[in-house]
């Protein structure tokens, strides 16, 4: 988990993600929104005197939910609804307006599914594969 706070103080957010993607994840979002950013701290829940974020905190999911954006006093109170009619719960008014986006762009453009260099490789391996298949279909 990454707690973070932009310059203001005004609101406290979390990254909920695994260790190696906070890790790559963290630059980034320092660097696209500094100055707002510089007070970071990522730490594991089990050293942290922070509480864990609750699903009801969770404004944004990225990467097939396997990361979370959270805001400490956001209540989505639709999560435990079991009527599908009940809407999301607005967000509440956020006074560094620039910050939330910039994170949430961060995090976007920067939490991919697959790296780029594994991609590569494991498509020249699939086509090879598939090379093989249709050569092995060829002689039955």
């Amino acid at each position: 988990m990454a707690s973070f706070q932009p310059a203001d103080f005004s609101d406290r957010y979390y990254i909920l993600a695994d260790h190696t993607t906070l890790d790559s994840l963290v630059p980034m979002v320092i660097s696209s929104c500094s100055p707002s950013s510089k007070n970071i701290i990522s730490t594991p829940f089990i050293n942290s005197s922070l509480s864990p974020p609750s699903p009801l905190q969770i404004i944004q999911y990225y990467r097939a939910s396997s990361i979370a954006l959270g805001l400490e006093r956001y209540n989505n109170s639709r999560v435990w609804s079991n009527d599908s009619r009940v809407p999301d719960s607005l967000l509440p008014n956020i006074k560094d307006v620039r910050f939330l986006p910039c994170v949430n762009t961060s995090i976007d453009q920067n939490a991919l599914l697959i790296d780029e260099a594994e991609s590569v490789s494991m498509s020249g391996t699939l086509m090879g594969i598939l090379v093989l298949v249709h050569l092995a279909r060829a002689f039955v």
